[in-house]
Parts: structure tokens; sequence; C-alpha cells
């Protein structure tokens, strides 16, 4: 009996075993997918809506947003114009809202950010973060770095079936670890939708894209950034740390 038992508690730890890895293999396979279906387009565009909710001293303030996005991508170069307009009540001041514009512009080389808020313009230069375009090697292996990655089931979002792959951050904040949801299309392995969670599961943010068109001509001007005049542009980069390099190992002596 004692012989039995032990069997049957082996064979489940087997077949536990193995779901696990079909389950590693499945998000595996699902990113492969996405990568694959999103180097089939070189281009895109489509509108933006964004949505926040914050709670600020008991009041929930809840933010709206609404843009643009332009995208392309040609060998290893990626290329993109995002302009975002966000309104945001006040906390204080008896209901007034604040209204900020954002205009991003990655040039293949670098990434450009141009805030206006209040009557304040503010513009930075950064390397470029996979998260701001969407590119699926990139973004999987970033968020890899302080994130845990869930294969969800599928989802249907504006009537096209969607990927959907949770996130949970590592380092937890007051024994909470706090989550984003991302909706792949399974057609072009776009992120066509982005929800942040809480500590406690509520959607902070929402940012998703509708009337989307894939492969149109889009002007490389869109990509250029200007620096508009009295603006002080701040380059991050030179704020990262440099590459250093290894040393070389010392010659040995000749032989005397």
């Amino acid at each position: 009996m004692t012989r039995r038992v032990g069997l049957l508690l082996v064979a489940g730890l087997v077949c536990s075993f193995g779901a696990a890895v079909v389950w590693a293999d499945d998000l595996a396979t699902v990113e492969k997918q996405i990568a694959q279906a999103w180097d089939k387009h070189k281009s895109m565009s489509a509108k933006i809506a964004l949505t926040t909710n914050m709670e600020a001293g008991g009041t929930l303030l809840e933010g709206k947003g609404e843009g643009t996005i332009e995208f392309v991508h040609k060998g290893n170069k990626l290329y993109l114009r995002q302009e975002l307009k966000n309104t945001m009540p006040q906390p204080v001041g008896g209901g007034t809202k604040m209204e900020q514009n954002m205009l991003m512009v990655i040039d293949g080389e670098y990434a450009w950010t141009l805030s206006d808020a209040m009557g304040q313009k503010m513009a930075m230069k950064t390397t470029i973060d996979p998260r701001m375009t969407g590119e699926p090697k990139g973004l999987f292996a970033e968020l890899r770095k302080d994130h845990e990655l869930k294969l969800l089931p599928d989802e249907t979002v504006d009537g096209k079936k969607m990927y959907v792959i949770e996130a949970t951050s590592k380092e937890k904040t007051g024994g909470a670890a706090s989550k984003a949801l991302y909706y792949f299309d399974r057609d072009s392995g776009f992120l066509v939708k982005m929800v942040v969670q809480s500590l406690d599961g509520k959607p902070t943010m929402t940012t998703s894209y509708s009337d989307i068109k894939y492969d149109v001509d889009i002007n490389p001007d869109r990509f250029v950034f200007k620096v508009p005049e009295g603006v002080e542009v701040h380059d991050m980069t030179k704020l990262e740390p440099a590459k250093t390099e290894t040393p070389a190992k010392p010659e040995k002596p000749a032989n005397p």
C-alpha cells in the first residue's frame, strides 16, 4: 500500500512538472509568434486613448488623454512620433484642470520628448527604451529584468483576437506586487492595449490604440525633432555610466 501511494505521488509530481514545462514553452512560443507577426509590417499609424485613475487625499482623479502615433522600422532602426494631450483634474483648486501636451520623437538613434504644461516647456534627450516602441523582443527582454511574465488566456478587443501577457513586478511594495497587462494583436504582433494596475488590482492607467493602419507611407520628416526656440534640451545620455573596457592581460616577459 505504501509503495502504491509513493508511486502515485511521484506520478503526480511528474505531471505537475510536465504541465509547468508546457506552460513555459507556450509563453516562449507566443513571444516568438508575436515577434514574427510584428516583423511582417514595416509601419503603423493609430489613434491613442489614455485614461488615468489616481487617488489624492481620498479623492479619485480621472485623467484623459488622446493623440496619435506613427511608427516605422527599417532593419535595426526604429522611428516613432507620438503626440498626446492629457487633461488631469487638480487635487486642489476648486475643480481646476491641468492640460499637458506631450511630443515624443524617436529618430533611429535617440528619443526626444517635449512637454508643455501650464506654459512651461521642457525637452529631453534619452536613449531608446523598447518600452517606448513596443518592439516585442526588446520589450520582453526589458520586462524580464524586473518582472515575472505569465501568459493569460486570449481575449478579444474590438473584434480581434489578442495574446495577453501579464507582467508582475519582482519587487513588492507593502507586501504586494504591481501588475500590468499587455495585449498583442495576434495578426500583426503590435501592442494595442496596456493596462497598469495598482497594488490592489485596480486599473490606474489604460492605453489603447484604435483606427490602426499598417504599412502606410509616412514622411521621414515626421521623425525629425526640432527644438523650439528658447527651450533647453536636457541631455540625459550624458548621465549614463560609461562603458568600461576590460583591461588587457599583461604580456609575459621575454625569456632572458
